[in-house]
């Protein structure tokens, strides 16, 4: 999407960039339909095994016939026997499966035949093929029964090889395993993969002219059909492990399908935290004996017991045109429940930590914790504890808080302590208190300018090592942990606002400095970030607010966002005094950053609540002001955040994106061999939920540079559910598919948007992002949906819209990756042209120079969004035209078209940052959001 990683494309460039193929390959998927809680949901998939993804063994082989390019090179995979294709010919370096040469001389000549064998199974086997030359001419006629060839043979096991049919013209070599019997016999076998190569000299006592072999083959009979597969049913079950399947226990359960040449054919799974049972239909397997294994490493330790696992059968018969059935279970076994009692009061606290909340926590030997939160107060300084964590005759550690007050600069360091529970009941005395020595630890100088009585100063520890006193605020010298790092928080005071300078946060490259805290009283200035729905209270002048009796008062209302904000035109407020009321003012409908507007408070009491002109408005009774931005979701402007690390798109580092976009595209992740997509593991949860909580829709975009839609088109099954783990995994609204390169039918990528579309739900949102057009109603030609073509080419996406466009939410058109009809970029004709043509308008043969496409309804006006660039250093400078061509855009289509257009999009956040947000705040501005 973004210039700086993708190659650009003209805007009269056709590209094709990869092949598509049709095959699909599924070995496994997870289990059935998600839920916000372990229920009983069952959902049974169909697991389909090709065939041709299965090792072949002496009992489940089949022969292929197949033939080189190079002539007289046909190899026949005969069998040596009716139930053995193991034994082939190997395919020599000149592409046939034998090498002939020959070296002449009046008084001696030798002629050569190279030859191989391979074992294509994955057993060891033994062999006796007979290799026959057909058609094998020694100075044009047949090889003389008087020549006895000698054979030099180089690989393991070393085999004796005899040769018969000469003077015929089929003569062949004979090459047989040792002779072994019993067990321990795989030395005298060919082992799975290995190869024996035979070079075959014949010797003539004259000249050799020529010498011509027409084929090899391995002698045998055709082999019967293929045999019929078989089915094997899987049903995992987890019932009863809703309450240790939760949280942080991460219960998705692998269970592998193993073959009797011990392959995985499948490989299956059952999430327990959000389904009890997933049954799985595993089909088109080959017949035979298949084992039925869990992954140890799948189930989790848990603390308070054992999850246990039972295959029933373990291992099964598959046979040809039947289903067997499996089943695995999944239980719990709880430890015993043992209480352990802590005793604080041998720890001899001293008295300026006795109102002191002192918390701990216990250990397993693994340095696991086992048991948190344990509070110790001055009235419950013993703690019993009852868990099943604790395990008789293990042993463990208690790790108890320090104690710090860094303003009389005492500090005790934590206690750490080993103990081991000794059947139901154990008591641990702690040990007592250390105090810290005076090495560890550094000073900082507190000056307190406008003390107010009452004010004091808590601690925050970043390890949470210590408990902290709460101190009264004065200035002089306090005292902090070297190894700690410690956030100052004064109290606040009534119609005061505190800060501290230069930081309120210390380390040990503070110590010596000296931070001072300013208390400023407040004045009737209000300061309310208007970015986000919020609650705002006035703080008035000292004491006494200066709202008197019939008395009409100005506050301000101030832009602290980076960006514009869109403001409501009224005001609503929350009364704690009898008679107010709030007008707008000089606030309007747009507020620009750092801009201030006006409300009018006045208070008029009645005649009932009627105060004398002294009266005054106190802070125990302030005025509530609800003010904040509201969403318009019928409006859209949705942006690219080029975030995470440098493998997946690497610009913003945080959140750079408008306040006023309803859409945040997440770019991007990138795809994996098999199919699946691969997401940053560092992923912004938080900056995610920040922005779902004021009301956008964020989506995860597949694309970039780093992404085969080849490999997509081939594996949908598992692209389409590696997504639905990742929008679940991430809370996610849903998945952009920006495609930007390859070859495919039209069908093929119809067929994965409605696949996604099956996994993913109705409500989840999916967008696709074309970067070239592939709507042009200037192109006479559209191609069939079945025929192969390059995803970039004119009016690919018709075939692909007319198959997939139910499945779509939004259609982001990129108008900034190559050209339309005959406009010039970045112009108001240029977007009326890209957007005519998707939308497939009548009447646009002006700007699009062709007609409508028949038999294609368009993308509606509510789908289609328009893409530019947030700058000319976005993308390709020529596309970059500021908001002038982009307003006249807006404003033309509902008088030449009857249409307002439903929104726009970007790329990205980072270039419009950089740009001073010229096109998200114009295109907001624009479309009154």
């Amino acid at each position: 999407m973004g210039y700086f990683m993708r190659k650009k494309i003209t805007y009269q460039t056709l590209i094709g960039v990869f092949a598509i193929t049709t095959s699909t390959f599924m070995v496994g998927c997870n289990s059935g339909t998600s839920s916000n809680s372990n229920g009983n949901n069952t959902n049974t998939q169909t697991i389909y095994v090709p065939e041709e993804s299965q090792v072949r063994t002496p009992v489940s082989a089949k022969t292929i016939f197949s033939k080189n390019a190079t002539a007289n090179g046909l190899q026949k995979a005969s069998l040596t026997s009716t139930s053995n294709s193991c034994i082939q010919l190997t395919t020599q370096n000149n592409g046939q499966n034998y090498f002939e040469s020959y070296t002449s001389s009046p008084w001696w000549s030798s002629a050569y035949v190279t030859v191989g064998i391979t074992n294509t199974c994955s057993t060891p086997q033994a062999f006796s093929p007979q290799i026959i030359f057909n058609n094998a001419q020694l100075n044009g006629a047949n090889i003389p029964t008087s020549i006895s060839p000698s054979a030099s043979v180089i690989g393991s096991p070393w085999s004796p090889v005899t040769y018969s049919g000469g003077g015929t013209s089929n003569p062949s070599l004979t090459i047989t395993s040792p002779t072994c019997t019993g067990s321990g016999c795989s030395w005298a076998q060919l082992a799975p993969g290995a190869q024996i190569t035979i070079t075959t000299n014949f010797g003539l006592g004259e000249s050799i002219n020529s010498f011509t072999i027409g084929s090899v083959e391995i002698a045998g009979a055709t082999p019967p059909p293929p045999a019929t597969t078989g089915t094997l049913a899987l049903n995992l079950s987890a019932s009863g492990l809703s309450s240790v399947c939760s949280g942080a226990t991460n219960c998705n359960f692998q269970v592998n399908v193993v073959s009797q040449s011990n392959q995985v054919v499948a490989t299956e799974y059952l999430n327990a935290n959000t389904s009890s049972t997933a049954n799985y239909n595993i089909i088109n397997l080959a017949p035979g004996n298949y084992s039925v294994n869990v992954v140890a490493n799948s189930i989790p330790s848990v603390a308070s017991g054992t999850i246990t696992s039972n295959v029933s059968p373990a291992s099964t018969n598959v046979t040809a045109g039947a289903t067997t059935t499996s089943n695995v279970s999944f239980g719990f076994t709880s430890n015993p429940i043992n209480q352990v009692t802590l005793d604080l009061n041998t720890a001899n606290i001293p008295a300026q930590f006795a109102n002191n909340t002192v918390y701990a926590q216990i250990l397993n030997s693994a340095g696991a914790t086992v048991v948190t939160g344990i509070q110790f107060t001055k009235s419950a300084l013993t703690q019993t504890i009852s868990s099943s964590a604790l395990v008789s005759g293990q042993t463990y550690t208690l790790q108890i808080q320090g104690l710090a007050d860094p303003k009389s600069g005492v500090y005790y360091s934590p206690i750490i302590e080993s103990f081991v529970v000794n059947g139901s009941s154990t008591t641990v005395n702690s040990n007592a208190y250390q105090i810290v020595p005076s090495n560890k630890l550094y000073t900082v100088n507190l000056a307190v300018q406008n003390p107010q009585a009452g004010q004091t100063i808590a601690y925050g520890s970043d390890t949470n090592y210590y408990s902290y006193a709460i101190d009264s605020v004065s200035s002089g010298s306090y005292t902090f942990l070297s190894n700690d790092t410690i956030t100052l928080t004064p109290s606040a005071v009534a119609g005061y606002s505190s800060s501290l300078s230069p930081t309120n946060t210390l380390t040990s490259a503070n110590a010596g400095q000296t931070v001072t805290l300013v208390n400023t009283q407040a004045t009737s200035t209000l300061q309310y970030c208007v970015d986000s729905l919020c609650q705002a209270q006035l703080t008035t002048l000292g004491v006494a607010a200066n709202v008197g009796e019939t008395n009409t008062q100005t506050i301000f209302v101030q832009n602290l966002g980076s960006v514009a904000a869109t403001l409501p035109t009224t005001a609503s407020y929350t009364t704690a005094v009898n008679g107010l009321s709030v007008t707008p003012g000089t606030c309007g409908f747009s507020l620009a950053p750092g801009a201030i507007c006006s409300l009018n408070v006045t208070y008029a009491p009645s005649s009932a609540t009627a105060k004398s002109s002294t009266t005054m408005i106190y802070d125990s009774a302030p005025l509530l002001i609800n003010y904040g931005t509201t969403n318009n979701t019928s409006k859209i402007m949705g942006e690219y955040w080029c975030g995470f690390s440098n493998d997946y798109c690497g610009q913003s580092a945080g959140n750079d994106v408008n306040a006023a976009a309803t859409h945040v595209i997440m770019a991007f992740a990138n795809t994996n061999q098999n199919g699946s997509i691969a997401v940053d593991p560092v992923f912004p949860t938080s900056l995610v939920q920040s922005w779902q909580n004021s009301g956008k829709v964020v989506t995860l975009s597949v694309g970039g540079a780093n992404v085969s839609w080849t490999t997509v088109f081939a594996n949908t099954n598992t692209f389409a559910l590696s997504v639905q783990q990742a929008v679940a995994q991430y809370n996610l609204n849903g998945v952009d598919l920006d495609i930007e390169n390859g070859t495919a039918t039209p069908q093929q990528v119809a067929d994965a948007i409605n696949l996604l579309r099956q996994y993913l739900g109705e409500s989840a949102v999916i967008t696709i992002a074309p970067q070239n057009v592939g709507v042009a109603q200037n192109v006479p030609s559209v191609p069939s949906a079945t025929a192969s073509n390059a995803v970039g080419a004119w009016n690919f996406f018709v075939p692909v819209l007319q198959n997939s466009l139910n499945s779509i939410s939004l259609v982001y058109q990129q108008d900034y990756n190559n050209g339309c009809g005959y406009t010039n970029p970045a112009t108001t004709e240029f977007f009326e042209c890209n957007y005519a043509s998707w939308a497939n308008l009548a009447n646009a043969s002006t700007v699009t120079g062709g007609s409508q496409i028949a038999g294609f309804v368009g993308v509606p006006v509510s789908k289609l969004i328009v893409g530019t660039i947030a700058s000319s250093s976005a993308g390709v400078a020529s596309y970059y035209g500021g908001m002038a061509p982009l307003q006249g855009f807006y404003t033309a289509m509902p008088t030449s078209y009857g249409i307002t257009p439903s929104g726009f999009m970007f790329w990205d956040s980072n270039w419009d940052s950089l740009n001073n947000y010229t096109i998200s705040n114009g295109i907001a501005s624009m479309m009154n959001m």
